[in-house]
């Protein structure tokens, strides 16, 4: 899996930043205090491996937005169908169906979802066509992970 371009908005100090185009690597430079860590903990925010806290939150509250595309090979999508992620079928062109069919952005290899975190603890992922369940923080359980 290849993160393509992620697009981040009102998290933590960065108010609207979109990196497109990354190919092998992504590399951050600039001074401290510039946001580096920032874009690196929303893109685990997005991938269900940061806990959103109340100081992720810009001065207004706003609602937290990481908006990612990724390019997902036939070996991530066997990896994805032996862990369960998405479903459990044991088939993996039934599983692949219902992954199709719970993410429909899915085509030709990519993936776009969105994670929105509110202020008040809830989050929810959806991939522009089907909204997620809300889910309080520290419990999620995502189509995604």
């Amino acid at each position: 899996m290849q993160i393509i371009s992620v697009h981040i908005k009102n998290f933590k100090s960065i108010e609207d930043m979109e990196i497109t185009d990354i190919e092998n690597a992504l590399i951050l430079v600039g001074k401290n205090n510039t946001g580096k860590t920032g874009i690196l903990d929303a893109i685990r925010a997005a991938a269900n491996g940061y806990d959103v806290t109340k100081e992720d939150f810009n001065e207004k509250k706003q609602k937290i937005e990481i908006i990612m595309t990724l390019a997902i090979t036939q070996e991530d999508l066997e990896l994805f169908h032996r862990a369960g992620i998405v479903s459990q079928y044991k088939r993996f062109d039934t599983w692949l169906h219902d992954f199709m069919t719970k993410l429909p952005s899915y085509q030709e290899g990519i993936l776009s979802f969105t994670f929105q975190a509110s202020w008040n603890g809830e989050t929810r992922f959806f991939d522009g066509y089907h909204k997620q369940p809300v889910y309080q923080r520290g419990h999620p359980q995502t189509v995604l992970h």
